[in-house]
């Protein structure tokens, strides 16, 4: 039984779907292209990108994918500690509320991201640490923000999750 104070956004089946099934294609079409490089008559360097990097990439993108399918947990938690980022493979975890400087719509290069400003980027990215720690200070260049939770699994708009969140503070005072 969930907490009625408690909001738990789970990512959305079809959306994941497909994602996996979008990033099948891509593993198969960077296998084909490695596997017919010369009757392609195609650069050494642009088969080192779409086999060599690409389908490691997206295979993994498609494992995660059918991982998150079969094992169901939420995407997203909003309690009255804070809000819990469990939407990708480099989620945050648990951002405090009062960590948290400033939520918007962060976006990378044309994905929607719901992006969490914290107010001390190296404390918060301290308790991280490793190659997640690198990562999100990567967002920060890119977006300005080191919690970046992709939407595009949600059953939600970016503008939805962000009512949301506001709506919840607004009844808690968080």
């Amino acid at each position: 039984m969930e907490d009625p104070d408690t909001v738990v956004i789970y990512p959305s089946r079809d959306r994941l779907l497909l994602l996996m099934c979008g990033a099948f294609v891509f593993v198969l079409l960077g296998l084909w292209i490695g596997l017919n490089r010369e009757a392609l008559n195609i650069p050494m360097w642009k088969v080192l990108v779409a086999s060599y990097v690409g389908v490691p990439f997206f295979g993994a993108c498609c494992f995660y994918a059918a991982y998150r399918l079969i094992v169901r947990r939420p995407a997203l938690i909003l309690n009255y500690v804070g809000i819990i980022d469990q939407g990708s493979a480099v989620s945050a975890g648990l951002v405090r509320w009062e960590e948290i400087d400033r939520i918007f719509t962060g976006i990378i290069q044309r994905q929607r991201f719901i992006s969490i400003a914290v107010k001390s980027p190296d404390h918060f990215l301290s308790r991280v640490g490793g190659l997640k720690e690198r990562l999100m200070r990567m967002n920060i260049g890119l977006v300005g923000a080191p919690v970046n939770i992709p939407v595009n699994a949600l059953p939600m708009t970016d503008a939805q999750i962000l009512q949301t969140i506001q709506d919840f503070r607004n009844k808690h005072g968080v």
